[in-house]
């Protein structure tokens, strides 16, 4: 810290503070393990800054005003899709820094794995930025996010099932807001090529708006 404060210049926008002043257990100092034998110190940072960090994001999250969390069987096409989407309509209508937006999986085959590259060359080629590592959904989003959008019947019923007693999310399909009436939208990853990832997009995208604007109106 002292050597942050010491580099970083007058105009500095930057908000300075050690990880560890957000881990729960009060630990603030989180160890160089880098002079000790084996991989157990190792182990420790790996705990504490995964403490910490669950801490700093759980700070954060109470800094926005709405949050979405968007849902797929293993968080590599449909979701990330939805989330990137979302983002772009945010930034379009002036209102992205007001909302906590995330995706993630049921399952946990893909976990750290970047979107399928199929989902990745549709997104790029129509201008829409995606920047996301698949992760797995955990109890405690159901507390932090205030709307939780899955793709299919399967993915609802899951949600359900490990949504905890005290929950605060609103569990809705996404398609439900898709003004066409097309509730389920598809797994594109079986298929070949990106044809079907095309019509996830556009699905997405017509949900997308159909639930901003329905948060939005409400």
């Amino acid at each position: 810290m002292s050597d942050l404060k010491r580099l970083a210049p007058p105009n500095s926008k930057a908000k300075l503070q050690l990880l560890g002043s957000y881990d729960p257990s009060g630990e603030l100092i989180i160890k160089d393990p880098y002079c000790t034998k084996g991989e157990q110190a190792f182990h420790k940072t790996l705990e504490q800054c995964t403490s910490a960090c669950e801490g700093f994001l759980n700070a954060m999250a109470a800094n926005f005003d709405r949050s979405v969390l968007f849902i797929c069987l293993g968080n590599i096409c449909r979701s990330p899709v939805a989330e990137a989407v979302f983002r772009k309509l945010l930034k379009e209508k002036g209102i992205f820094d007001k909302w906590l937006v995330d995706s993630a999986a049921i399952g946990s085959w893909h976990i750290g794995s970047k979107p399928d590259s199929r989902a990745i060359s549709v997104l790029e080629r129509n201008n829409i930025e995606i920047n996301h590592r698949a992760r797995q959904i955990e109890e405690s989003d159901f507390h932090k996010f205030e709307f939780i959008l899955g793709m299919d019947e399967e993915n609802m019923s899951d949600l359900k099932r490990l949504a905890p007693p005290n929950s605060k999310a609103k569990l809705h399909l996404l398609g439900s807001f898709d003004p066409s009436g097309e509730l389920i939208i598809k797994d594109p990853y079986y298929t070949k090529g990106e044809k079907a990832f095309h019509k996830t997009l556009e699905h997405c995208t017509s949900a997308c708006e159909g639930f901003l604007n329905a948060v939005i109106n409400k």
